[in-house]
């Protein structure tokens, strides 16, 4: 359950930095309007787009986790409740 909430901590810290990531977007926007077509150009919207998929990649990898975990979990409490197996786990 501990690494359940450390997922659930980092995907809240993420979603805390968004509004940095937007920033960074706009401000590098501006710059490449601002700037002559050339090699800063290109390496900026390179590593822009970097950033961005990063971002991204980052984000959905951690959602797919913390909903696998909780998947996880669910599946694991139906065998406290599940009189069948005659057998309690306590999770706590």
């Amino acid at each position: 359950m501990n690494f359940l909430l450390s997922l659930q901590e980092l995907q809240d810290d993420i979603q805390d930095h968004l509004h940095n990531l937007e920033y960074i977007n706009h401000t590098g926007q501006e710059l490449l309007q601002k700037t002559s077509p050339g090699e800063k150009v290109e390496k900026l919207t390179r590593d822009l787009a970097q950033l961005n998929t990063r971002w991204t990649d980052i984000s959905t990898v951690i959602d797919n986790r913390v909903s696998q975990l909780e998947n996880t979990i669910a599946q694991i409490k139906q065998y406290k409740v599940t009189p069948s197996f005659g057998v309690e786990w306590n999770w706590s």
